[in-house]
């Protein structure tokens, strides 16, 4: 039985449906090295949380 998508799922099944690419899992304890792309999300909310509230 094919799965069920909830709102957001659907939503973005359709933006994405028409892009060919391959979604793999890498473990955490085989992945040696994090791209940029990671690096950069964390290194911003790292930044976000030690600013003074204005």
């Amino acid at each position: 039985e094919p799965q069920k998508l909830n709102g957001w799922q659907a939503r973005w099944y359709l933006k994405l449906q028409d892009y060919n690419f391959t979604i793999q899992h890498i473990p955490g304890k085989t992945k040696t090295k994090a791209d940029i792309l990671s690096w950069l999300a964390y290194l911003n909310q790292k930044e976000k949380k030690l600013k003074p509230p204005c």
